[in-house]
């Protein structure tokens, strides 16, 4: 079995005691619909606030289907322990089949783990809205489609690949599901630590060994939900949120990254009002100018063309873009390229920024970045942020109940709203006021 070694996890054994299974796995790793995450960036373009931060899905994935094997086996392993404390209890039959089914399916969560992001395009969640097919719906027809890793899925077991969706999906007949995608998910552990090692900014980090040592499970609203024991894991379920809250405040949508996909959509939207026949010849991959200009055909049908396009091939566009005869898209494609990001207009002249602009359409571009969009995603709410703590007689309590510093209500990080302006059409905005007045 192979082994990686790792700056998160210091050595990823995928080794799972089962041979056939083990081979899979390998064979999915070196298939070339997952080699190709190797060349897409986890974070974007946070690499140009954070300069280290350029890992990619490739190593994240690893992570992931490793963490969910050690959860999986710590799950299994308090299954005697969780059954005793409900003994006699109506809850008792629920347990146990939760357990029947996460110890039946645990292969295949494990390489639902693996495959978790398979269908992430370039630079991650960034170009998504430029097809309009997420990322989720990408992995599907990876797994269902014709590919190597459909393939290998089908040969080892027909029923793989449809086991494998239903973790991913979130189908109740897979608990485990829960395992990969939940509160306290082997994918946030994962993602959080590595992108806070990777960009140096300390702010997603927490105890995960002791975090899996205080796993529980229990029951909560006739459901079985995973959570931590009361007793001994408030500490680090608190440090959980607040690692999550912190570098999607701090990381995720920091200002610089916003910018720069900012100008990337800028970019998109002035490719397209070049109309199709003239913009086509500013692709040198011909599967990227397919994807773009064939947004709602379905996903099965462009799977080719998608699996041709990595960060490799948008950076090919971009700086093909930097010798563009349309002065926009040289500008967008060089600051993009140079890291020659919009500057921030001076507060309180929206009114005449907007009417240089407007004149100027044809040149200069303008963007607006605000809250609006984000507070839901940074904010920590009741309903969606649950982690649930377990006592001693396996009663459930979220988490707000038991914390001092978890509030029970939202919290919503608010974005000033600011305007960003090519810096040349900037100075001469400034200048031209200065001089008016």
């Amino acid at each position: 079995m192979k082994m990686f070694r790792d700056p998160i996890h210091n050595v990823i054994d995928l080794d799972t005691g089962d041979k056939r299974l083990n081979q899979l796995i390998v064979d999915l790793i070196d298939s070339s619909e997952f080699q190709r995450l190797r060349y897409i960036k986890q974070l974007g373009f946070a690499f140009f606030a954070y300069p280290s931060g350029v890992h990619t899905r490739f190593e994240h994935s690893l992570g992931v289907a490793f963490m969910a094997k050690r959860f999986i086996d710590k799950v299994l392993s308090i299954e005697e322990k969780t059954l005793e404390q409900h003994k006699g209890a109506e809850h008792k039959v629920i347990l146990a089949d939760f357990f029947e089914k996460v110890r039946r399916h645990r292969g295949a969560t494990i390489v639902a783990a693996l495959l978790h992001d398979i269908g992430h395009g370039t630079l991650s969640h960034i170009t998504e809205h430029l097809l309009d097919v997420h990322h989720e719906d990408w992995s599907r027809e990876i797994i269902e489609g014709e590919t190597e890793i459909n393939h290998l899925l089908v040969e080892f077991d027909k029923n793989f690949p449809q086991d494998v969706l239903g973790i991913l999906g979130g189908n109740e007949t897979y608990p485990s599901a829960k395992i990969i995608a939940g509160q306290v998910d082997v994918d946030k552990i994962d993602y959080l630590l590595r992108d806070s090692y990777m960009t140096g900014s300390g702010y997603g980090r927490f105890d995960v060994e002791w975090l899996l040592n205080v796993l529980a499970i229990g029951i909560k609203d006739g459901a079985v939900e995973i959570g931590l024991d009361e007793g001994k894991g408030l500490s680090v379920a608190e440090d959980f949120i607040m690692a999550r809250i912190y570098m999607f405040q701090n990381v995720y949508f920091h200002k610089i990254s916003l910018l720069a996909q900012g100008m990337l959509k800028l970019m998109f939207e002035r490719i397209r009002e070049l109309g199709q026949k003239e913009a086509e010849q500013l692709f040198p991959n011909k599967s990227f100018a397919c994807l773009f200009f064939s947004p709602k055909r379905e996903a099965r049908e462009l799977l080719g063309d998608f699996l041709e396009v990595t960060d490799l091939e948008l950076f090919g566009l971009i700086k093909h873009l930097t010798k563009a005869e349309d002065e926009v898209l040289k500008v967008l494609a060089d600051g993009l390229l140079n890291r020659r990001l919009f500057k921030q207009a001076p507060q309180g002249d929206t009114q005449a920024l907007r009417g240089f602009i407007g004149a100027s359409r044809e040149k200069y571009y303008m963007l607006e970045l605000g809250g609006e969009v984000l507070h839901e995603k940074l904010s920590y709410t009741l309903g969606r942020d649950k982690v649930f703590l377990f006592d001693k007689a396996g009663t459930s309590h979220e988490i707000h109940e038991k914390s001092s510093i978890i509030p029970p209500r939202a919290i919503n990080l608010n974005f000033r709203k600011g305007y960003y302006v090519e810096a040349k059409a900037l100075a001469e905005f400034i200048k031209t006021n200065t001089s008016q007045s």
